[in-house]
């Protein structure tokens, strides 16, 4: 089956107003990336400090 109103699809990308995380994948490495990830979830408690 196909997915109706899937976002890049046949829905546009809307980029949310007040974002929690923003990943620059233009300029960020892939590991840079994840470290942004990491400290965001670490910051929000989500998961525990390294």
């Amino acid at each position: 089956g196909q997915l109706k109103n899937f976002t890049g699809i046949d829905s546009p990308y809307e980029r949310p107003d007040d974002a929690e995380i923003t990943i620059e994948g233009a300029t960020q490495t892939a590991e840079q990336a994840t470290l942004t990830i990491v400290k965001a979830l670490e910051t929000q408690g989500l998961i525990p400090s390294s």
